[in-house]
């Protein structure tokens, strides 16, 4: 799916899924209903008018096309004035990246004379010479390292994975989630709270390479290096009791633990409640957050926070978290791209689940991953260690224990690990 889009001002913003609500709203109102697939292959491009003859037909009259067309665009001029957060981006730019990434022009605009390069791209998006040019600069202010070469154009160096709201989008399915990327920043939970506070939608996602203040359970810091992990917050308002609220983080460690087996091909492997495993070290840690609707007893809001390490930092993990701490991907010329995919099918599992969430559809893909059933742990409990057996899940995702002196009970919460060998 692209992440970009030409407004009725010939304006291009990035926040692709403001527009395609309206959209499928307008032509909802007429009995149209289509794939993303479908409606991208027709709305990026062609003018409004096009559009809408493709839906209500060829032969639909001139006036009825202009009366339409207005009407659309009326619905599109609001979100754009109610929504300051829109940022117009310089013509051409997302166009321009998507066409090297996908190579349609050959060799990534590399080939040929330059003149023959820049007239393919006029051709192809329909813009000005100097919307080339502006868009190559934007490219390179964004971190897209593009190499000039005299009268043969512009290629995008084989190194170019920035992460953006672009890369992940092309990977992203989910209906109804908006992305923003952000090289740094302090927190994304606390961010992305601050949005939930001033009113923004469930599907709401911040995405960052960096976190200066990053956050774990119970208070404790999450190592959150630049450029070596992938930290994102969702956005939701679901219908849940806060006693239901543990359905949100086992979500996402199902949804985390399917991602990464997909992308990386490394079997993934669940502690209870909320760290993903590879190859037997922590890889991904999930915090949940959650304001409360005093009067309903139910959940305002909630944001699921999830930090990922795809490759290890430069100078290896602080000396505390060494034994503990493991990467997605053990090299990292690995993981460059896969961060934008690991990103979008992370927020595809998670949103499918989510449909439902009521139902646990994910209960079966956490149970089979959780590696503590079975063994012989340590609950860390009220300033105490005590040994205990891990025998099952119970349907609303409790660890349901034997402790030593026979007592079996459920855990909702808590801190358990493995209990280490002696000797």
């Amino acid at each position: 799916m692209k992440n970009y889009i030409f407004d009725f001002n010939g304006t291009l913003y990035q926040d692709t899924p403001i527009h395609l609500n309206t959209w499928r709203s307008f032509l909802g109102k007429y009995g149209y209903t289509f794939t993303d697939d479908t409606f991208y292959k027709y709305m990026c491009g062609p003018p409004d008018a096009a559009i809408i003859r493709r839906f209500f037909g060829q032969d639909l009259p001139d006036d009825r096309v202009r009366a339409l067309t207005d009407e659309k665009e009326g619905a599109y001029r609001q979100l754009i004035y109610d929504d300051p957060s829109l940022r117009p981006l310089t013509p051409g730019a997302a166009e321009l990246l998507d066409l090297m990434r996908a190579r349609r022009i050959p060799h990534a605009i590399a080939t040929g004379s330059d003149r023959e390069n820049v007239e393919f791209y006029m051709e192809t998006l329909g813009v000005s010479r100097s919307a080339v040019w502006k868009a190559i600069s934007q490219l390179r202010e964004g971190g897209y390292p593009i190499r000039a070469a005299s009268n043969r154009g512009y290629s995008l160096e084989a190194d170019s994975a920035i992460l953006s709201a672009q890369s992940v989008g092309k990977y992203l399915t989910a209906p109804g989630v908006t992305v923003e990327v952000r090289p740094t920043v302090t927190s994304t939970n606390d961010l992305l709270r601050q949005q939930a506070e001033a009113g923004a939608p469930e599907g709401t996602v911040l995405i960052a390479t960096e976190q200066t203040a990053g956050k774990g359970r119970r208070g404790h810091s999450f190592f959150s290096p630049p450029d070596t992990g992938l930290y994102l917050s969702l956005l939701l308002r679901p219908a849940l009791e806060a006693r239901e609220a543990l359905s949100l983080t086992t979500c996402a460690a199902a949804a985390v633990a399917l991602a990464i087996e997909e992308c990386a091909g490394t079997e993934a492997e669940i502690k209870w409640v909320n760290d993903v495993f590879c190859r037997g070290k922590k890889v991904c840690g999930i915090l949940t957050e959650a304001a409360l609707d005093l009067e309903s007893g139910g959940l305002q809001y909630a944001i699921v926070g999830i930090g990922v390490n795809l490759f290890p930092p430069a100078g290896g993990y602080p000396p505390e978290l060494a034994e503990i701490m493991g990467a997605v991907f053990e090299a990292r010329p690995q993981g460059l791209e896969a961060r934008s995919l690991l990103a979008g099918r992370i927020l595809d599992r998670f949103f499918a689940f989510y449909r439902d969430i009521a139902a646990k559809p994910f209960f079966d893909e956490y149970k089979k991953r959780s590696f503590l059933l079975g063994r012989e742990i340590e609950v860390l409990e009220g300033g105490q260690v005590r040994p205990a057996t891990a025998l099952d899940l119970d349907p609303d995702f409790s660890l349901r224990v034997r402790e030593a002196d026979g007592r079996v009970r459920s855990l909702s919460s808590g801190e358990v690990r493995v209990k280490a060998k002696k000797g």
